[in-house]
């Protein structure tokens, strides 16, 4: 009964077929054509393992579109020239041509995972979305247009009654032209620029992917002149982990809940008794100490001194105390200096002072030593030394080491009556730390809990007692870039400045068919950037087809309302 169906179809007259085929067909031919070109394009890329002729592949792709052609090739040639097929084309390409304006293209892959995410990176990189413009797919749906045009102009027939006609279906043949000639000529590849250091070479990609596959040379110089990045603020929450010690589960832990910082506001995690308030947020955290100035005159039972030591890896606070083998000593391993308090000069040390020949291997190692009774520095330094006032608050460069300083913030005589408090430096989150009330049923006392990010070290989590939750303070946007910018100059052989622009994402510089885009940079070194070149020299002919498809129709609309004004006349 099927058979007998498909005959009368067939023997029907063109008009009949051509309205019961309608866009349903229609769309699911072109759609069925995208998926194939989909499925090829994927696996000519995974065959094509060498750089020389990828026969396996083109050997598959020609036997599927074979095998497909002969199953459809009868109806679509019926079919192709109608104004369903044409319709349905262009609103394919018009959607197609809409995600490859909203998603960025030709970015590398860990500039596309860092913006869509690994599970949306991958799915666009299947369909070929991250190269839309030169996706197989896409190309299959502008060349089936094409026919489609082709096969309907020359039935319509060429005369002067029909110029609009013919001109807005020429236009998606040029436009088609201009991209052969992208796929054939063109080239997508990057730039590596130092700031300051000109050059031409194209490290250039093989086709849809980011593996480097040759070098070339440009007929001019690109110039890195400056380069400016920012990170987005972090934005840290509260997380709440729980343990799975089971050991049939793969997974260890989970993540139960990601929350907002909400000073003082009573929360609870679900389904336990374990309530937490979170009474303090120190986005840049230190401690800051005091020390009451009557105490100066107390007989010294445990002295000590306090001093911010500063290298060029950033500041840290010292504490140096005599109570305790070792504690009144610290050798910095980065200045390889040491640091030495005592309350009363021992006369070992005062007679090493007085004569530093005495000992050469000790006048020769670098060190500072406080004297708090004398309030007084000496330098030791390649065998001279040097006194001065320990003053409060005054910084002392170190010899020999730059970018390099200590300064004195208390020396005192007794630890007792020193005291400290949690403070925040500035609103900068360089150092976040989050302080927490948490209680439980049968609790005698709520435990007090400062957490830090997992960067900072280990020992920033709090784990609730006889329980499987843990609190820890993390943030999803510490490694997120907000922007980059490349300050660029194009400068001929001859060392004349062709262009120069500033270029970020999405923002490219073009000249004669190629376009730089900011594609890479190094956040630890701010005079390099990557920057992603494409060559493009049918873009040309792809604005003339555009130009030619909207002239068309500006004609026909025209031609439209002059012939119904003169038929009313």
């Amino acid at each position: 009964m099927q058979k007998h169906k498909e005959q009368d179809l067939a023997g029907s007259s063109g008009n009949e077929f051509i309205k019961q085929i309608g866009f349903s067909t229609a769309f699911k031919f072109l759609l069925a054509s995208s998926f194939l070109g989909v499925i090829t394009q994927n696996i000519y890329d995974k065959t094509n393992t060498q750089d020389e002729f990828n026969l396996l592949g083109i050997s598959i792709v020609v036997i599927v579109f074979s095998v497909f052609g002969i199953i459809w090739g009868k109806k679509v040639y019926r079919v192709i020239d109608t104004p369903y097929f044409a319709i349905s084309s262009i609103l394919l390409l018009a959607g197609g041509t809409a995600l490859g304006t909203f998603i960025g293209q030709n970015m590398t892959s860990t500039t596309f995972q860092t913006r869509y995410g690994p599970f949306f990176s991958d799915v666009f990189s299947f369909l070929k979305i991250d190269d839309l413009f030169h996706s197989w797919w896409y190309v299959i749906l502008f060349l089936l247009l094409t026919i489609s045009l082709l096969k309907i102009s020359i039935k319509k027939g060429f005369n002067k009654e029909n110029l609009g006609f013919q001109l807005a279906h020429l236009g998606p043949v040029v436009v088609l032209m201009g991209f052969w000639l992208d796929f054939y000529q063109g080239y997508r590849g990057l730039i590596q620029l130092t700031k300051g250091d000109p050059t031409n070479l194209v490290s250039v990609y093989r086709s849809n992917t980011n593996k480097i596959i040759d070098t070339i040379s440009l007929d001019f110089n690109l110039r890195l002149n400056d380069f400016k990045s920012e990170k987005f603020e972090p934005d840290h929450r509260i997380q709440i982990w729980e343990n799975n010690n089971s050991a049939d589960q793969k997974t260890k832990s989970r993540i139960v809940a990601s929350l907002p910082i909400d000073i003082d506001k009573p929360r609870k995690v679900y389904g336990t008794d374990i309530e937490f308030t979170v009474k303090e947020f120190y986005p840049n955290f230190y401690l800051e100490y005091s020390y009451p100035e009557e105490a100066d005159t107390v007989v010294p039972i445990n002295p000590g001194i306090l001093f911010e030591l500063i290298n060029p890896h950033g500041g840290n606070i010292i504490h140096l105390r005599t109570s305790g083998k070792g504690k009144n000593q610290l050798i910095d391993p980065i200045l390889g200096i040491a640091f030495e308090f005592y309350w009363d000069v021992p006369d070992k040390i005062k007679q090493l002072i007085n004569n530093p020949n005495t000992v050469s291997s000790w006048s020769q190692e670098p060190k500072v030593i406080f004297i708090g009774s004398e309030n007084m520095i000496y330098e030791v330094i390649n065998g001279k030394i040097t006194n001065k006032n320990a003053l409060p608050d005054k910084e002392y460069p170190i010899p020999g080491k730059s970018k390099s300083t200590y300064k004195t913030i208390f020396i005192y005589p007794d630890a007792a009556y020193l005291q400290s408090e949690p403070a925040t430096i500035n609103l900068s989150q360089d150092n976040p730390v989050l302080r927490m009330e948490i209680k439980r049923d049968g609790w005698e006392e709520v435990k007090n809990a400062f957490i830090f990010p997992s960067e900072k070290g280990p020992g920033g989590q709090f784990v609730v007692p006889e329980s499987k939750y843990l609190f820890a303070l993390e943030s999803i946007r510490d490694n997120e870039t907000k922007f980059w910018e490349s300050d660029l100059s194009l400068v001929s052989l001859e060392g004349i400045v062709l262009k120069k622009q500033k270029i970020k994402v999405n923002d490219p510089l073009s000249y004669n068919g190629f376009r730089f885009y900011q594609s890479d940079y190094d956040p630890d070194n701010p005079n390099y950037s990557g920057i992603g070149v494409s060559y493009t020299p049918g873009l040309p002919l792809i604005y003339l087809g555009f130009y030619l498809i909207t002239g068309g129709i500006l004609i026909l609309f025209y031609l439209k309302y002059r012939y119904q004004d003169s038929l009313q006349q």
